[in-house]
């Protein structure tokens, strides 16, 4: 049975005001990994559509350009051209390229970045709500310029140079959603930075604010200036800085992860000063439960985030993975459905 999506100002209502109980479970479902049961899998995503249409700029490439007629748009004019794992590659192995580098880097304005959202709003009549989403803002770009441990030591040893980098990179990220913006009419903005391991922030909360909070700021200004909701995903426990993030302007937080923050403890703290995109198990619940455990689960989550005029978006935690049985997606679609129909 398919269901209507909510409407682009249902979901306005709902992230600023609450009542509704939206979803954007089929964002992380990419149902090629079920193998002989995608094409069921499929048929469940398109029954029960994402109440955001997602609308994606093609950003600079790592491994080449993402555009066979600009092989020059890709990150300071580098590629990665060695193996080994992502977080240990290197865009940037000394920053005395730093010139160069950014003499190199790549143009917000080349024509077809923003094609494909164009397109994909095209065809959309649904009314949806419209959200622009690129992956990694500041801490995810560093590490994937300099690998993973000359980031974490460049927050200290280098600030000069991360600075230099960070204010270039949000330069291009404004004019990339300032474009998309102007040429879509997109409402609001998700934006990526995860920021947390499962037990603690990757660096300290100081560290953050003065590092990493300014750009933010710059960009989520920009966000609001251009009346677009800001949505912010980052992965694992970022408890100590959420109140930085929610004063400098984040409407949406996902996920709340699960085994990393205390979700009791959030929604207490912060309901009413934000929307929570709240995200479904995907390390326990999904993988493991019944689809009994499964309806559970999406009960005891609308109970902490919705009740007592909380803001809620229902979502996943992160990315399905093969060994979430099929079954459980039916659960947690039907349950969510069934509460919200009620």
């Amino acid at each position: 049975m398919y269901k209507k999506p909510l409407n682009k100002n249902q979901m306005i209502e709902n992230i600023e005001r609450g009542g509704y109980l939206p979803q954007t479970i089929g964002f992380w479902v990419d149902p090629s990994v079920y193998g002989d049961r995608s094409g069921e899998v499929q048929i469940l995503l398109d029954s029960y559509p994402s109440d955001a249409m997602w609308l994606v700029p093609a950003l600079p490439g790592y491994w080449g350009s993402p555009f066979p007629d600009y092989p020059e748009y890709i990150w300071g004019g580098r590629i990665y051209s060695k193996g080994g794992a992502i977080d240990s590659q290197q865009l940037i192995a000394d920053w005395d390229e730093l010139d160069d580098f950014l003499e190199k880097f790549p143009k917000p304005s080349l024509k077809p970045i923003t094609e494909a959202a164009i397109k994909t709003v095209s065809e959309d009549s649904t009314g949806r709500y419209r959200l622009c989403h690129f992956w990694y803002l500041f801490y995810e770009r560093l590490w994937s310029f300099r690998g993973m441990e000359n980031a974490l030591g460049d927050l200290l040893l280098n600030k000069d140079k991360v600075h230099r980098l960070f204010q270039e990179l949000c330069d291009f990220y404004i004019g990339i959603i300032e474009r998309i913006h102007k040429e879509t009419g997109c409402d609001g903005v998700y934006l990526t930075d995860d920021l947390g391991s499962q037990q603690d922030l990757m660096f300290s909360p100081e560290i953050f604010r003065e590092m990493f909070l300014p750009y933010y700021k710059k960009i989520f200004d920009t966000c609001h200036k251009n009346s677009l909701h800001v949505w912010l995903h980052s992965c694992g426990n970022i408890e100590k800085i959420l109140p930085d993030l929610i004063d400098v302007g984040v409407d949406v937080i996902h996920p709340i992860q699960k085994f990393a923050m205390n979700e009791e403890d959030i929604a207490k703290k912060y309901k009413g000063r934000i929307c929570f995109m709240c995200g479904m198990d995907v390390q326990n619940v999904m993988p493991f439960g019944t689809p009994d455990d499964v309806r559970a689960e999406v009960n005891r989550l609308i109970n902490i985030f919705k009740t007592n005029d909380g803001r809620i978006i229902f979502s996943m935690g992160n990315g399905v993975t093969s060994n979430i049985p099929v079954e459980n997606l039916y659960a947690l679609y039907d349950e969510v459905y069934r509460l919200r129909d009620n």
